[in-house]
């Protein structure tokens, strides 16, 4: 019986609690920024992704749904800096291979972890957002896009899944990672669907407030 190769190392476990403060950061300023502002921005997102799960399984079967997977693992790779090999798609199953690099390698689980987090529908929706001209329709379509992207990612989070059992530190590491990310686009998509570019600005600013706030109280500066 082949060994499975196991995949990750030290950058990718140092990116989980790297991950965990920079949820707690973007999540602690973000809430305000939505109170602040009409309740109505975060329904029509909120009623989008509603929608999304609701009509999801209907695109998370066959062929497409496959495809679209594989893709997230080819898109993931290719940001990294690999070359594509080969890319299988069947009715139930299907793979994608790549050569990679020594300065690579360390870069290999977080390839194997993209389908179940990369929101690959709501990332064209995202860059419309940061015209500050966001339309009932536009927030609207952004929810669905999210509520597509998260069942499709997370209905086949589980043990079976060889792209989660062969990270090192086992399937608990790779699923705490996946949550993280998904807290992420979760929190930049309701940011960007409710108020735009002013909205990542505002978060940015308070982000660097945060840091130098502790950065003084540890007595870094």
């Amino acid at each position: 019986m082949k060994k499975t190769k196991k995949v990750g190392g030290l950058t990718f476990l140092a990116s989980i609690p790297a991950l965990l403060i920079l949820d707690i950061l973007i999540v602690r300023n973000l809430i305000p920024l939505i109170i602040e502002n009409p309740p109505f921005l975060l329904w029509w997102i909120l009623g989008g992704s509603l929608l999304g799960v609701i009509f999801a399984p209907l695109f998370s079967e066959g062929r497409p749904y496959v495809f679209i997977h594989e893709v997230k693992h080819a898109i993931v790779s290719s940001l990294a800096g690999n070359k594509w090999k080969k890319m299988t798609v069947n009715a139930d199953s299907g793979s994608f291979e790549y050569s990679y690099y020594k300065h690579t390698a360390h870069l290999n689980a977080f390839i194997s972890l993209a389908p179940y987090w990369f929101p690959i529908i709501s990332i064209p929706l995202w860059l419309l957002t940061l015209t500050n001209k966001n339309p009932e329709a536009l927030r609207l379509a952004m929810g669905f896009a999210l509520g597509l992207d998260l069942y499709m990612g997370i209905k086949d989070i589980g043990p079976h899944q060889t792209d989660l059992s062969t990270i090192r530190g086992g399937v608990k590491i790779a699923k705490s990672y996946i949550w993280l990310m998904i807290t992420l686009v979760i929190s930049l998509t309701i940011l960007g669907g409710s108020l735009g570019l002013a909205g990542f600005k505002a978060l940015g600013i308070g982000i660097l407030r945060d840091l130098v706030f502790c950065a003084r109280n540890l007595g870094f500066i």
